[in-house]
């Protein structure tokens, strides 16, 4: 390392380098730039929460009856469309979501944090590779 004579701090650098600036309160250093959430982002955070809403709204009637029919007796049910009749006639038509709450809760957060990473994600990979 080298410095000048009069003992500036500020004017010392690595042989072989150009200090960027001689004054200490002028040091230049690179901009890097940072992705940072913006609002289309939260979009897509909201949008996951509703799609984890809308799977779960779709599917989660399907598992019901699929249990139901793997847990019972043989002579209980003839098949999935009487598994589902008897149990709607019997509990109501929430009877085919029960247990939804857990999978719900599950849904959403797998869902609204996958839809926030991946475009973050898709910045930053942009800012690493040329």
């Amino acid at each position: 390392m080298s410095a000048s004579l009069d003992g500036n701090a500020s004017a010392t650098h690595l042989e072989g380098e150009n200090p960027v600036s001689t004054h200490a309160g002028d040091v230049k250093r690179p901009k890097q730039a940072r992705q940072h959430a913006t609002p289309s982002n939260y979009k897509g955070f909201v949008a996951g929460v509703f799609s984890g809403i809308a799977k779960l709204s779709v599917g989660h009637p399907f598992d019901t009856i699929k249990v139901r029919m793997q847990t019972s007796q043989h002579a209980q049910f003839s098949g999935p469309l009487d598994c589902l009749l008897k149990t709607v006639r019997n509990e109501g038509f929430v009877g085919v979501y029960k247990g939804a709450t857990p999978p719900l809760i599950g849904w959403m957060f797998m869902d609204s944090l996958y839809d926030l990473i991946i475009p973050l994600s898709k910045g930053v990979m942009k800012l690493r590779v040329p």
